[in-house]
């Protein structure tokens, strides 16, 4: 165990550059440099017909963009990107906030591809300008309204349809299989001018290490019950059936928003659709502690480890996210590896994370999923499992 959490876990009451945003949303991504078999070929829909084409799906479905703030995530970011590619998202728009951790090598391969636009930010040195110049800005919201607002001038251009807030922790998908977030949105929400959606908090699944092998969604699949739910996140239609009703801009946490004229959001309470909220290992939480992310929310800087055990539930065995998209996101992986050339970043997570080798097809191997052990290694933990979604 890593000396700089020895005394948390002891404490513990168990034993266990330029950038253009304009230019970026009405850009394509670019396409593949290999023939067989093209970036168009792979199948996101489900595991069925894994190789059909995307252009026929795309067609049938809106695409989404993510705006979000992050530091120190590159340990998870392939698998957040992938995880999201495969719901339709087609854009992810990132801000980072002085990651030293790889997360801009990491971004790298996907940046190239016109994945991802990066921006690298200092949120402390905003915060203590704001407050040196008397005025109170959330450094955050000023970005993602700046990121909505892009979104809004390009969306002729750029095609997307619907803008996401969520951040690197926060895994969004539609309850029933066989289908995305996009085509879940188009089909059940389209016209409307917002959506938003409660998070449930997912605990360790008693990890107070960083698991070494298998994928986020698999290592934790234990939370909260659905009755334990978070402040709502939202997604924003940016076509809107009633253009009066168009979203403008975001209020002061991204838990709120503002439209010309009052828009009403629906809530989806668990409903149709998932958003996880992964609160990770011990070591995760320290780590986080540690580099700043909190500064400034006094509820963590206060007590962070009060905040860490408000969160740490593990009340509902819910493996509905590894059950429904993990192969899916291996496969995409290794496609992106393999196809798309994004480089050594992706050979050495699918190798030592995900035993899956290069020249392997993942639907064949009987990789290990980590998520046998979980039961086992929440025995003793202070909470009871007692139910399964």
């Amino acid at each position: 165990m890593p000396y700089h959490y020895i005394y948390m876990y002891a404490s513990l009451p168990f034993s266990f550059s330029s950038f253009s945003l304009s230019s970026f949303f009405s850009k394509k991504p670019a396409p593949a440099t290999s023939s067989s078999p093209s970036s168009s070929s792979l199948q996101l829909l489900s595991s069925a017909d894994p190789w059909a084409t995307v252009a026929e799906r795309s067609a049938k479905e809106p695409s989404i963009a993510i705006c979000a703030l992050i530091r120190n995530e590159s340990g998870d970011l392939d698998e957040w990107i992938a995880f999201h590619w495969l719901q339709g998202v087609r854009k992810f728009v990132l801000y980072d906030d002085q990651s030293t951790d790889g997360t801009p090598e990491v971004l790298d391969r996907y940046i190239q591809r016109g994945i991802v636009k990066y921006r690298a930010v200092n949120g402390t040195a905003e915060s203590v300008e704001h407050k040196t110049n008397g005025t109170d800005v959330n450094f955050q919201m000023k970005y993602l309204n700046e990121c909505l607002e892009e979104a809004l001038t390009t969306r002729e251009e750029s095609g997307i349809e619907w803008v996401l807030f969520s951040d690197a922790d926060e895994y969004l998908y539609p309850k029933g299989l066989n289908t995305t977030v996009a085509q879940a949105l188009d089909s059940l929400y389209r016209g409307q001018p917002c959506i938003c959606f409660f998070r449930v908090d997912f605990g360790t699944s008693g990890h107070i290490d960083r698991p070494q092998h298998g994928l986020l969604i698999e290592n934790y699949v234990h939370s909260a019950h659905d009755i334990r739910i978070e402040p709502k996140k939202y997604i924003i239609n940016l076509r809107p059936a009633n253009a009066t009703e168009a979203v403008s801009r975001l209020g002061e946490t991204p838990h709120r928003i503002y439209g010309a004229h009052g828009a009403y959001c629906i809530e989806d309470r668990i409903v149709n659709f998932k958003m996880n909220q992964y609160l990770r290992s011990l070591e995760d939480y320290d780590r986080k502690i540690r580099s700043g992310f909190f500064s400034g929310i006094q509820k963590y800087t206060k007590d962070p480890f009060k905040q860490f055990w408000a969160r740490e539930l593990n009340e509902v065995l819910d493996d509905s996210a590894a059950r429904g998209h993990a192969q899916d996101v291996r496969i995409l992986l290794r496609y992106w590896l393999t196809t798309e050339g994004l480089g050594n970043g992706l050979a050495s997570l699918l190798q030592s994370r995900l035993n899956i080798s290069t020249d392997e097809d993942p639907r064949a191997k009987d990789v290990d999923r980590g998520t046998d052990s979980n039961a086992a290694r929440l025995d003793g933990y202070p909470c009871q499992v007692s139910y399964k979604l």
